[in-house]
């Protein structure tokens, strides 16, 4: 609402002034520009985690950039106490106490797994720790899939890419580069046991950390896809791990596309068709209609 207030900032002013109802104040519409700098970047961010194509590993690479954009000084005239208030609720929302984020394996792992972030946003202890995690889980799959016969140089489906992904404001994403500059070149692999899968899971791992990062707005899975010979063990992990968010997102649109499929004029529709047509209508995007028989 204020961001379109401020759009059409002069025809309100117009407006009021040929009407002769009071106006804002400069000082107003100054506040005004303000929140909305402040407030933009949560928009940007649930858009974002909201996307079809949205994935776990990006929760703390969020977080963490938004603290960051909070804590640095800007467009926040008249916005001061509302910036911190904000910057106080996001700390003690995702990071303090055992429900903190950087406590959560399942986001630890997944963001070491991302060639977009890897240890990028993870603090030193941290990052020793999350690969301890990344190289017990790579061990218990891939013992899992040896005696599945499963074979290890498979490859990872490529999921739609994120570089269509809307335009994003440059102040936040700037904090973000920031903070993957600074994390690379910083690996410090923790020792590895001498057993022999052990050493080769602790060998790829390092090859993968001094690999540079991929754009945040490349798509992880084609990365995956396209060195799942190189790295066949890490790639188990990556499969896992490199999932959608728990959201109620999801729930809530498909309910919303079912009210535009049961209405009035099809109120005989029968619950099967039904089904097919939402299925239709969330997955036809994912596929090239072309070379559908």
């Amino acid at each position: 609402m204020l961001s379109r207030l401020v759009d059409i900032k002069r025809a309100v002013q117009v407006y009021t002034s040929d009407s002769g109802l009071d106006s804002l104040s400069s000082n107003d519409w100054k506040i005004a520009e303000n929140v909305v700098h402040l407030l933009r970047p949560f928009e940007q961010i649930t858009k974002s985690m909201s996307r079809d194509v949205a994935l776990l590993s990006e929760v703390i690479p969020t977080v963490i950039s938004l603290q960051r954009y909070l804590s640095k000084p800007g467009q926040d005239s008249g916005v001061q106490t509302t910036k911190e208030q904000l910057l106080q609720a996001v700390k003690k929302r995702f990071m303090d106490g055992n429900a903190s984020i950087l406590k959560d394996k399942n986001m630890l792992i997944s963001s070491l797994i991302d060639p977009r972030f890897k240890t990028a946003f993870l603090e030193e202890e941290t990052r020793r720790s999350t690969k301890i995690l990344l190289i017990e889980e790579a061990q218990i799959l891939n013992s899992a899939g040896d005696s599945g016969n499963q074979t290890e140089h498979s490859s990872v489906e490529g999921s739609p890419s994120t570089s269509n992904s809307s335009k994003t404001n440059t102040d936040i994403w700037s904090c973000f580069t920031e903070i993957v500059l600074e994390g690379e070149g910083a690996e410090c692999l923790p020792q590895s046991p001498t057993q022999t899968q052990l050493t080769k899971i602790t060998s790829e791992l390092g090859s993968y950390l001094t690999l540079p990062v991929i754009q945040r707005t490349d798509d992880p899975h084609t990365w995956w896809q396209s060195n799942a010979a190189t790295f066949p063990l890490l790639l188990l992990v990556a499969k896992k791990y490199l999932c959608a968010p728990a959201s109620s997102v999801y729930s809530e649109r498909m309910f919303s596309e079912a009210g535009t499929v049961y209405e009035d004029k099809r109120n005989r529709l029968l619950p099967r068709n039904a089904e097919k047509l939402l299925f239709i209508h969330s997955n036809a995007k994912r596929f090239d209609v072309t070379k559908v028989k």
